[in-house]
């Protein structure tokens, strides 16, 4: 059934979940509206865009979520709720798929062990899986990617704090696009985890790379994770890949050195690998803050490129190195 909605402010509810939309006299299809529901996953495809029947809503202008004063329906999760440790995951990206990482590198042959036990794993939405179809209708402005970004900043601080105030130990891990996520969170609210880890990001990514990708071009690093070169012209890409490069250089652009210069680090661990072509491996600058942060023990330069960091080894020694405070990276 569809119906139009007049309202400047629709607010969706679905067994408890909710989101307020500002839409303006834009045609609905209400069942497929609903977001932030148990059935998500469901409204999504492989290909990482919405369902056929969901990619035929119009909208009359491109729209921003609001994030419900109630938080609930933020993230999914596996695992048990009642578990005493909470391990919060950001993924990479920028995606308009949500993914479970440690549950779908499973079904890939990657063992997830030990982040799937009787501990809980949470894994936040990011705002450009909500209505995602906005992706591919209209050309993203810089400032609308960068305001995307905040609020996926502002769901993940809901998502941890709700976990710090029921007394969880919380975990908080993200990586790639994920990781920057997380260093913009830690610049606006600090520590709220118990430990912080910061996989395959960057603490300023090159100006030349963000400002590429902030005019719909995609970058690449060589193999050595430096020299950063445009692969593709804005031409070439689809609305959506040159939206989700928005995204990215959204997130790039912050100057996390200056940012986090006055943060307590003491909690988080920063890894960079040496042959990341994506995002690139830290360089002199990156690696002295850390340094002068007395952070060069929680600094992990890994040998291997953008996703090893994901693999079934490097993860069992960071579960180490994250639970046991005494350990060293070996």
């Amino acid at each position: 059934m569809r119906s139009k909605q007049l309202a400047k402010e629709l607010i969706i509810l679905d067994g408890g979940h909710s989101l307020i939309f500002e839409e303006k006299d834009v045609m609905k299809d209400l069942y497929n509206v609903i977001i932030f529901s148990d059935e998500i996953s469901d409204n999504l495809d492989g290909s990482g865009t919405n369902t056929e029947e969901d990619k035929e809503i119009e909208y009359a202008e491109f729209v921003h979520p609001k994030i419900p004063s109630e938080n609930e329906g933020l993230y999914e999760y596996i695992g048990d709720m009642t578990s005493d440790t909470v391990w919060v995951f950001v993924q990479g990206g920028p995606e308009t798929k949500q993914y479970q990482f440690f549950n779908e590198g499973k079904a890939k042959g990657i063992d997830p062990y030990p982040f799937i036990t009787d501990d809980l794993v949470v894994y936040p939405y990011q705002s450009q899986q909500i209505n995602s179809s906005r992706f591919e209708q209209f050309d993203l402005t810089f400032e609308q990617a960068k305001k995307e970004g905040a609020i996926s900043v502002e769901i993940v601080k809901l998502v941890v704090q709700e976990f710090v105030d029921k007394e969880k130990v919380v975990y908080l891990i993200g990586h790639s696009y994920g990781s920057l996520i997380i260093n913009e969170f830690l610049s606006l609210h600090g520590p709220l985890a118990d430990k912080t880890v910061s996989l395959n990001g960057r603490l300023n990514m090159d100006q030349e790379v963000w400002e590429g990708f902030s005019v719909g071009e995609y970058w690449r690093y060589d193999t050595n994770g430096v020299n950063p070169s445009k692969t593709q012209n804005a031409e070439d890409l689809s609305r959506q890949e040159k939206n989700l490069g928005k995204l990215a250089a959204g997130m790039a652009y912050h100057r996390f050195i200056d940012k986090l210069a006055n943060v307590n680090l003491s909690t988080t661990i920063f890894l960079t690998a040496t042959k990341d072509d994506q995002a690139g491996t830290f360089n002199e600058q990156e690696i002295n803050f850390l340094k002068e942060k007395d952070l060069a023990h929680d600094l992990i330069i890994l040998e291997g490129e953008h996703s090893d960091a994901l693999q079934s080894e490097t993860m069992k020694k960071l579960h180490n190195l994250i639970i046991n405070p005494n350990s060293k990276w070996e």
